[in-house]
């Protein structure tokens, strides 16, 4: 009994992939004929107009209007209006060839989503077949119901991880951004102190701080996030072989805070300062792609076992 109802659902679940094959080739039309109606319909629209304007050409040809006046004493209004006549017929063939597109388009796509009817609810029927088969399974002492437990083990774990190292990257893009901006503000007191050396005056040094300070309060945030994303990684070490080569000077924003206090802040300062951010910068980057890469291969995995799951219970009988 057990085994006719296992060939049963199999036999179910065969019907089913198969209705859901031709559902997703008909979605794929419907998308592609969704997309050939915008165009034909933009297109429709341009041409109506361009056939409104020629027309318009030609009853200013044969009413009273300037250009009728201008092309009569040229001696050429009729040669004119002969163009303009063939010109709004030519628009008038390509409005109608457009117009019949749309409504061949229009016939394919109500054809299309009709097919599409009759799997309504086959995706939502082979879900729900497939638990119950997996539910017997799980039910039995079989060498797939031990692969069954084996393998949702190994989700777990790598949903885990995936958790964790989106945690950590999210950080790491954070400090990203706070050491770019730091730059960018150091950059720009570079530049300010500058145009000070060279006798800007007050607001050339007013600009300077200003811009010092900004990238102070930036340092100040890229420390927090450095010690919040060092606190991530420990947690992920447990869990993955990635290589952490960010720098260990943890308090690397003391060598800015040192210059900066004090009132007379030198140029060569400052420029120790964008070489040590941009060092900083350039490890971040490159752990935060580590890190993305990371998060990619960990999804990777799980759709791998999540198939190898799946294929247990489809291929049992």
């Amino acid at each position: 009994m057990a085994n006719e109802t296992v060939e049963s659902w199999n036999n179910e679940l065969e019907r089913l992939r198969d209705l859901l094959a031709t559902h997703n080739q008909l979605e794929r039309k419907s998308q592609q004929i969704r997309q050939r109606l915008f165009d034909e319909n933009r297109k429709v629209a341009e041409l109506s107009e361009a056939l409104q304007q020629e027309e318009e050409d030609v009853h200013k040809l044969l009413g009273l209007s300037w250009s009728n006046l201008v092309h009569t004493l040229l001696r050429n209004k009729e040669e004119r209006l002969a163009t303009e006549q063939e010109e709004a017929a030519a628009a008038a063939l390509k409005l109608q060839n457009a117009k019949k597109t749309v409504a061949d388009l229009e016939k394919q796509q109500a054809d299309i989503l009709s097919a599409m009817a009759e799997s309504v609810g086959a995706e939502a029927a082979y879900h729900a077949l497939l638990q119950q088969k997996e539910q017997f399974i799980r039910g039995g002492t079989s060498e797939e119901s031990n692969k069954l437990g084996e393998l949702d083990e190994q989700l777990r774990l790598l949903r885990s991880e995936e958790k964790e190292l989106r945690e950590a990257n999210n950080v790491c893009t954070r400090l990203v951004g706070a050491l770019s901006q730091a730059g960018d503000k150091l950059e720009s007191a570079k530049n300010w102190g500058t145009y000070d050396m060279l006798g800007g005056g007050f607001l050339s040094t007013a600009m300077k701080h200003s811009r010092i300070d900004e990238a102070q309060d930036s340092v100040y945030e890229a420390q927090y996030l450095l010690k919040e994303l060092r606190s991530e990684l420990s947690d992920l070490k447990r869990t993955t072989d990635i290589e952490v080569n960010l720098s260990d000077r943890a308090q690397f924003a003391d060598y800015f805070f040192d210059g900066f206090i004090v009132d007379w802040i030198i140029q060569d300062k400052i420029k120790s300062s964008i070489g040590e951010v941009d060092d900083q910068l350039s490890q971040a980057v490159a752990l935060n792609q580590a890190l993305t890469r990371q998060v990619e291969a960990c999804v990777s995995q799980q759709q791998t076992v999540i198939q190898q799951r799946k294929a247990i219970i489809e291929q049992f009988a």
